[in-house]
């Protein structure tokens, strides 16, 4: 099988393995770019917005969780983590 960095689904699952090895800076890269190339990708939305929080950009990760919840009403994930960003923001 040959990789091919402009699949997006390829580019969500690599930056998971980047956040599992602690290079979150390179993970959000690729899923900023995973994200570019098809927009309708929950799970890296939730992912991005994970590492938002942690960066506390909390207000780029409620934007994005919103779009996880958009995508897929039903991620409790992104719901759960939603409702602490907003806190965290103070809303």
């Amino acid at each position: 099988m040959r990789l091919n960095p402009n699949n997006p689904k390829w580019e969500c699952n690599l930056a998971g393995v980047l956040v599992s090895k602690g290079r979150l800076r390179e993970a959000r890269t690729r899923y900023e770019h995973s994200l570019s190339l098809s927009s309708d990708l929950q799970i890296a939305h939730k992912e991005l917005a994970d590492l938002l929080v942690g960066a506390g950009e909390y207000h780029a990760a409620i934007a994005h969780y919103e779009a996880a919840l958009r995508i897929q009403p039903d991620f409790p994930e992104a719901k759960q983590n939603l409702d602490l960003a907003r806190t965290f923001a103070g809303h």
